[in-house]
């Protein structure tokens, strides 16, 4: 049986959904060094849950950190 060693690894396509944004959000947020880290093979871009949820929970610290809500 063959495993995927793309198998902890989300497309752009996925990632973007799964956050509800587009694609191009995730590009734009890669151009102003804001967003998720990524891994790119070729023209293929790659985003990993850990490193997506590592993100997301960045996001709720600094929201935290400024007073925001909790």
């Amino acid at each position: 049986m063959s495993v995927s060693v793309l198998q902890n690894y989300l497309t752009k396509h996925q990632a973007a959904a799964d956050l509800g944004k587009t694609s191009r959000t995730l590009d734009r947020w890669h151009t102003e060094r804001r967003g998720p880290r990524r891994t790119q093979i070729g023209r293929s871009v790659y985003y990993s849950r850990d490193s997506l949820s590592a993100w997301i929970t960045t996001q709720e610290e600094s929201l935290a950190s400024k007073g925001g809500v909790q």
